[in-house]
C-alpha cells in the first residue's frame, strides 16, 4: 500500500504543480496569458487520449514497470526542453509533460491489478489516494516556494524531475 500511495502522490503531485505554475512559467518565457493557456491546454489535451488507451495496455500486459517507467521519463525530458528553452521547446515540452501526466489512470489501473478482491481494491484505492493525495497537497507550495526563493524556474524544474525517481 505504501508504494502505491508514494506513486499516486508523487504523480498528483506532478500534475497539481503543471497545472498550478506552467501558465506562469511560459509567462515567464514571454508567452502571452492566452497562448500560455493554450499550452496548458494541449498538456491536456495530449494526455487524455492517452489515459483512455494506456491502462487497457497495462492490464494486457504481465509487469508493468517498462510501460510505467517510459510514461513517467516524459516528465523529465518535459522539464529537461524546458531548462534549456522555455520559449522556442513550449510546444514539445507540452506533449512530453502531457504524455507523463497520463500516469494517472495508470495508477487507478494498478490498484486493481495489485488487489485480489473487491474489498480488496476498496481498501487499497482508499489509503493509496488518501495518502497520495495528503502528499500530492505540498507540490504547488513546495513549486512555488522553491520558485520564490530562486527566483526563476529552474530550481522547480529540477524539484519536479527529482520526485520522478522515487515514482
Amino acid at each position: 500500500g505504501w508504494p502505491m500511495a508514494v506513486f499516486s502522490g508523487l504523480r498528483s503531485l506532478q500534475a497539481y504543480a503543471i497545472f498550478g505554475w506552467f501558465p506562469t512559467l511560459w509567462r515567464d518565457a514571454g508567452y502571452s496569458a492566452t497562448a500560455a493557456g493554450a499550452l496548458v491546454g494541449l498538456v491536456a489535451a495530449t494526455s487524455i487520449p492517452l489515459s483512455l488507451w494506456l491502462p487497457a495496455l497495462a492490464a494486457r500486459l504481465p509487469d508493468q514497470r517498462a510501460l510505467l517507467a517510459s510514461v513517467m521519463a516524459c516528465y523529465p525530458a518535459g522539464s529537461l526542453l524546458l531548462l534549456v528553452a522555455p520559449h522556442a521547446l513550449a510546444v514539445p515540452a507540452a506533449l512530453l509533460v502531457g504524455t507523463g501526466a497520463s500516469t494517472f489512470p495508470l495508477v487507478l489501473t494498478l490498484i486493481g491489478l495489485r488487489s485480489r478482491t473487491p474489498a480488496g481494491t476498496a481498501a487499497l484505492s482508499g489509503f493509496t489516494q488518501s495518502v497520495g493525495y495528503l502528499l500530492a497537497a505540498a507540490g504547488p507550495f513546495a513549486v512555488g516556494a522553491v520558485h520564490a526563493a530562486t527566483g526563476g524556474w529552474g530550481w522547480p524544474l529540477l524539484l519536479l524531475t527529482g520526485l520522478v525517481l522515487p515514482q
